[in-house]
């Protein structure tokens, strides 16, 4: 997606570009037309002259219209990259919920001090992970019963 986007945009100020182009190129083919200089050119060149200013008219047309498309193009893939942004911070905010209390149990299990309970039970650390287990699937359990859900694609 990211380099659909970065080949977009040259192309899109290509456009722009020759846009601005013939937008200086067709008035001058369009003022050989006009009747003032009809009278100080020949027939041929004046019909070339016409073709000519309709030709950069399509082609105007043409390169306006390459142009939008290659912006919308870019929008949608923007729009793609930012539904697969969210759904992969809406995972990480879910691994973060799981981890968070046994990340605190730990963390409070962990410190040095006296008198922590648990730290003369030969089963201390089975019952702490056990904690851990629980607690992280506590989170999860409330997750669903609120409801949160990932972003639909």
């Amino acid at each position: 997606m990211h380099d659909e986007r970065r080949r977009l945009g040259p192309i899109r100020r290509a456009a722009v570009r020759l846009h601005r182009q013939l937008l200086g190129l067709s008035p001058v083919f369009h003022r050989l037309e006009e009747d003032d200089a009809v009278q100080h050119l020949h027939g041929p060149a004046v019909a070339a002259a016409a073709r000519l200013a309709q030709r950069l008219d399509a082609l105007d047309r043409d390169v306006n219209a390459l142009g939008e498309r290659a912006r919308l193009l870019q929008d949608e893939i923007a729009a793609q990259v930012s539904e697969e942004s969210n759904r992969q911070l809406h995972v990480l905010s879910i691994l973060s919920a799981l981890f968070l209390p046994p990340t605190f149990l730990t963390g409070f299990f962990g410190m040095n001090v006296k008198g922590l309970p648990f730290s003369d039970d030969p089963h201390g650390f089975g019952v702490i992970v056990g904690l851990s287990l629980a607690s992280a699937a506590a989170t999860y359990g409330i997750i669903r019963v609120l409801g949160i859900r990932p972003p639909r694609g």
